[in-house]
């Protein structure tokens, strides 16, 4: 599956584990805006990933690619606007970022 946002951001998913393997859902994201000082930076982004997928994020500077990371790990500059983030079915939207990271949520760049 391919999603492209208006501003050119990339996310496409592959499999790594088998197809008839159980995989819960891991990460839904539903209409998801988020903005970054007074600029809009993803516009109702809704997608979702599974145990066993990979998903690549691409695309051109300021398309939102780390934003959305930003968004999903609940750190600064990124500022949600609305829409949701479930993590293994629990709502993370307004969860501060160290409770985020006890769950297992985190990044490196």
């Amino acid at each position: 599956m391919i999603v492209t946002t208006a501003q050119g951001m990339e996310l496409r998913w592959s499999r790594v584990a088998p197809e008839n393997s159980l995989a819960e859902k891991v990460l839904d994201v539903q209409g998801l805006v988020v903005s970054v000082g007074i600029r809009r930076v993803i516009d109702n982004l809704t997608f979702s990933l599974s145990g066993g997928e990979v998903v690549y994020v691409a695309g051109p500077n300021g398309s939102g690619k780390s934003t959305l990371l930003n968004a999903i790990a609940g750190t600064d500059p990124a500022k949600i606007e609305d829409g949701r983030i479930l993590f293994l079915g629990t709502d993370i939207t307004l969860l501060p970022t160290h409770k985020r990271a006890a769950l297992g949520i985190s990044y490196m760049m």
